[in-house]
């Protein structure tokens, strides 16, 4: 686990035990609310949002893969009905397990919630004074594949990996997009950008 300020926000990585993919919890330090990018191993959220007494209000999803959506019914079972923000393709893959990668492992994911909220490229929400998020349409490894900008922050999911081939070889991947997402995900990039991607460390681009 790891932890990064930048402002009033605090930003805590965990690596999950599926893939070792990540999990951001993005908390206002002021008021004590958080949003997750992509979820994985409920417990280790569950742990951290208790301890610290967090309020959590939503997910926002990279991309609809099963290593980055795992954990989320069993937070919706214990947080209840928080806000889950994917585009509209991803909603498509919440509910199919064969969309979603999940019918290929042992537990079978389809989600059991409904409050979704759609969302699209280019838009920013301001979820609380000290939290604007901002929302870039980066697909290519999947058709639901987003990246997120909260300051200098870049979460990229597995559209952009540091020093690792973008992967273009499953059903609902697009090679041409892949590098169209790869070169929007640079123009996004400056010497303070840090990028936080779906698997393996944060890094700066630039050092």
């Amino acid at each position: 686990m790891g932890e990064y300020t930048s402002g009033k926000i605090q930003i805590i990585k965990i690596i999950n035990s599926f893939f070792s993919s990540n999990t951001y919890i993005i908390r206002d330090i002021e008021d004590n609310s958080v949003w997750l990018i992509d979820c994985g191993d409920a417990n280790k959220i569950i742990d951290i949002i208790d301890t610290l007494k967090l309020n959590l209000k939503g997910v926002f999803f990279t991309h609809i893969h099963y290593d980055h959506i795992y954990g989320l019914n069993e937070l919706r079972l214990k947080y209840g009905e928080f806000i889950v923000y994917t585009n509209d393709n991803g909603k498509l893959n919440l509910y199919n397990s064969k969309f979603n990668f999940s019918k290929f492992h042992e537990s079978e994911f389809v989600y059991e919630g409904t409050n979704i909220r759609i969302i699209n490229s280019v838009e920013t929400l301001n979820l609380t004074k000290n939290v604007n998020i901002d929302i870039i349409a980066t697909p290519g490894h999947d058709w639901s594949s987003m990246t997120y900008r909260i300051n200098d922050f870049l979460f990229t999911g597995d559209s952009y990996i540091p020093n690792i081939k973008t992967v273009t070889n499953f059903p609902k991947s697009n090679k041409i997009e892949a590098k169209q997402s790869e070169e929007i995900i640079m123009k996004l990039c400056n010497e303070n950008t840090i990028i936080c991607p779906g698997h393996g460390p944060i890094s700066k681009l630039k050092e």
